[in-house]
């Protein structure tokens, strides 16, 4: 959702983007549980489960196509060390959007440059007062945007009241 909003419409530029389901530490701690484990038996999926939603664990699965019950000493190092970097660069490519009616999120609007920001009060046309997502402000997830809007609502309200 954060970067839904750079995706574009242009149907002539292929878009793609790599997502990377283990930071560094996630990563190391992999390795490092891998490696320990070897030299037992375990269930090569417990060893993703500990760090990544069950979900993202099916779908690499299925691809690997590796059972549940799939034993982490079957798995050479140099298989393990395939599936990591999978999941440190996916790739997925991006075949459009589903326009407005769909959106979620939005951007552009009017620019913050356009309108004084103590009283959202429109620089170009005096008395016109702007709040919300009708402004060019993109934040990110997490109520942010909900925040903006109750934000730049009651100061553009409260300068409203003012005006004579």
């Amino acid at each position: 959702m954060n970067l839904s909003h750079l995706i574009t419409q242009d149907a002539v530029r292929e878009q793609s983007l790599q997502i990377d389901f283990l930071c560094e530490e996630k990563a190391a701690f992999l390795e490092g549980r891998y490696f320990e484990a070897s030299r037992s038996p375990f269930f090569y999926k417990n060893l993703y489960l500990s760090i990544l939603p069950e979900k993202v664990v099916d779908f690499f699965f299925k691809k690997w196509r590796l059972t549940e019950t799939t034993a982490g000493e079957s798995i050479p190092a140099a298989i393990f060390r395939k599936h990591k970097s999978e999941l440190r660069g996916f790739p997925v490519k991006i075949r459009g959007v589903k326009g407005y009616p769909f959106a979620q999120v939005s951007a552009g609007g009017v620019p913050l440059s356009e309108i004084n920001l103590s009283s959202m009060e429109s620089k170009k046309i005096p008395g016109l007062f702007f709040a919300g997502e009708i402004l060019d402000v993109v934040g990110p997830c997490g109520g942010y945007n909900l925040h903006w809007a109750i934000s730049t609502g009651l100061a553009a309200g409260e300068a409203a009241a003012l005006q004579p």
